[in-house]
């Protein structure tokens, strides 16, 4: 399995979901779009040799809520992207699939001065619950406050829309490590954007 784990669909935004199948062979992807309890549908798609398809407003076309996180489990092997679209401008946010593992690092979160916000999700990759540490560094390496004990069901994710604020950060800037400390493997992503627009940019969970 791998994943892009966040697509979003509510007012303001609409996800639509591409995949390339990066072999000389026909392939079947399946895939499943799950809401944050891990409850989702899924659905079989086929490529051709070097194909490409892409599926509009996932969230609606598998009846999930406002977020949700897309598993793919395919037969050979592709590479997928999720465009997240601003609708009254059509600029879109491209984010790719990510590394998933038991331990990650995200090289900058912020919500200094109130300028820039950033979000984090969590997907659990794994087929049970995994428990989740979250901790800040500031920029010297120096450890701040941590969320301990985050329960994420299996296929289901954790959100927060301003994770420094989650952690008792008011102000401030860093880097995050996100462990699941029972072996469950995670997947992670933080969106950065400025508090006056929607504008910023993807920072992809690395596995470390």
């Amino acid at each position: 399995f791998t994943s892009i784990p966040s697509v979003l669909d509510d007012a303001t935004f609409r996800s639509n979901l591409g995949i390339q199948n990066l072999t000389n062979m026909p392939s079947t992807v399946v895939v499943n779009v799950a809401g944050p309890t891990g409850a989702g549908t899924e659905m079989t798609v086929a490529l051709p040799p070097r194909g490409f398809v892409q599926l509009l407003s996932v969230n609606s076309l598998f009846g999930v809520g406002t977020r949700g996180v897309v598993h793919l489990d395919p037969d050979q092997h592709i590479t997928a992207f999720v465009s997240t679209i601003e609708n009254a401008t059509n600029i879109p946010f491209i984010i790719p699939m990510n590394a998933k593992g038991t331990r990650l690092a995200i090289a900058a979160v912020s919500n200094l001065g109130g300028r820039y916000v950033s979000s984090l999700v969590v997907s659990n990759e794994g087929r049970a619950a995994a428990t989740v540490a979250i901790r800040a560094r500031d920029s010297s390496g120096a450890v701040g406050d941590q969320l301990l004990g985050v329960s994420i069901p299996a296929g289901g994710f954790f959100y927060t829309d301003n994770i420094l604020a989650a952690l008792g950060i008011p102000d401030g800037y860093g880097t995050l490590e996100i462990r699941s400390t029972n072996a469950q493997p995670i997947a992670a992503q933080s969106l950065v954007v400025s508090a006056s627009a929607n504008r910023g940019a993807v920072m992809p969970g690395t596995d470390f």
